[in-house]
């Protein structure tokens, strides 16, 4: 549940939503849905109910009234599946399709800003990342790590990346997925591979998400091949609305070879 919007008969009705953040239903004074939306993956909506204000629908953002959503940096057309401009950063968002929304996944991913975060993670530890839309506005996480199960041999090590539950996260380019709640922390995010990968390896199981304490207490205490890392960083990646992950081998670990 989002917030509240003013209804047409002077009611003040809750906005409920659903993962991606799209408005589902708007609850009336009998605490009854008064306003039921449904859509069809790129954000074609169907309203039933009663008429209100609301402007808020497909993954949160306000639908203009001449079939466009406004996602800040540029306007979203779902009628045409895209962007109606080209990304302001150009080729830095990764994409070589300027208007594509969400690498064309819209049931996996968002971009609320019309923009979003690249990181680049060392398989031996730490990762930096930078607002697309923003140079000057980056975060990192030096004490980030993956891999080594219980401080296994597979920690932090790039040698390791083919071995199951013990090696680091394979180096890849990832989409980073909208933040959700689990045991893994506060938001954690599925890192979807966009090039192949280790054959021994599952590439649905790869996440970013926290250490068991769920801050960066204990190094190799959570990682059976996800990223770990901060939850400020998590957060500040999920505010921008996710983006892409690009982990590259670091040194290997001399002697400890699989």
């Amino acid at each position: 549940m989002r917030g509240y919007v003013k209804g047409s008969v002077g009611l003040v009705n809750p906005e409920l939503t659903e993962a991606l953040g799209s408005t589902i239903g708007l609850v009336g004074s009998g605490q009854s849905i008064a306003t039921s939306y449904t859509y069809e993956p790129f954000g074609a909506t169907n309203v039933v109910g009663a008429t209100n204000a609301n402007s808020y629908e497909f993954t949160g953002r306000e639908n203009d009234g001449a079939g466009l959503y406004f996602y800040r940096a540029r306007y979203y057309s779902p009628t045409f599946q895209r962007f109606i401009a080209q990304d302001p950063i150009g080729f830095a968002g990764h994409d070589s399709n300027l208007y594509r929304y969400t690498f064309d996944s819209p049931l996996q991913f968002e971009d609320p800003m019309g923009l979003t975060a690249t990181c680049y993670a060392i398989q031996s530890g730490g990762i930096a990342c930078i607002d697309d839309d923003d140079p000057n506005n980056t975060n990192s996480d030096p004490n980030a790590y993956s891999g080594g199960g219980s401080d296994g041999p597979g920690f932090d090590n790039p040698t390791w990346q083919d071995i199951p539950d013990e090696g680091p996260i394979p180096a890849n380019t990832y989409n980073i997925g909208p933040g959700y709640n689990s045991r893994l922390g506060q938001p954690t995010m599925k890192l979807t591979p966009t090039e192949p990968f280790p054959p021994l390896r599952d590439p649905n199981s790869i996440r970013m998400h926290a250490d068991k304490k769920g801050k960066n207490q204990g190094k190799g205490l959570a990682s059976t091949g996800c990223e770990v890392t901060s939850p400020q960083l998590r957060q500040w990646i999920n505010n921008l609305g996710g983006g892409t992950l690009i982990v590259v081998p670091g040194m290997p670990i001399p002697g400890e070879n699989p």
